[in-house]
């Protein structure tokens, strides 16, 4: 087996400059176990945090402000070198799964209107 420490990433890129904002939703399925594998996710390369590990689908928002966006799942595995011994013990899935990824945008605030009597 390969011990060597490992990111795989994924980067989804929104363009828009007139996106008014919103939140990205995703299915998401994280079988990781720190300290030996981890999913980081980041908006604009500023980490936004780890994605807890779990068993079962999960439901993950980033929220967006105006603008365009580059938003990035980072997949790390054993980025602390431990050695095969120490990695044999941990019982993590070693994998991540997205899916059923959407963005919501932010509603406009509809103002309501008077007609005249």
């Amino acid at each position: 087996d390969d011990f060597t420490p490992q990111n795989s990433n994924v980067t989804l890129t929104l363009e828009d400059p007139d996106f008014e904002g919103g939140s990205l939703v995703l299915s998401v399925l994280a079988g990781t176990e720190p300290p030996i594998d981890s999913l980081l996710h980041f908006v604009d390369g500023m980490l936004m945090g780890e994605v807890p590990s779990q068993s079962e689908y999960g439901t993950l928002e980033v929220p967006l402000g105006p603008g365009p966006h580059q938003i990035t799942f980072q997949y790390k595995f054993n980025p602390f070198n431990l050695d095969a011994s120490q990695v044999e013990q941990m019982n993590s899935m070693g994998s991540v799964f997205i899916d059923d990824v959407f963005v919501v945008p932010t509603l406009s605030e509809v103002v309501p209107t008077l007609s005249p009597a």
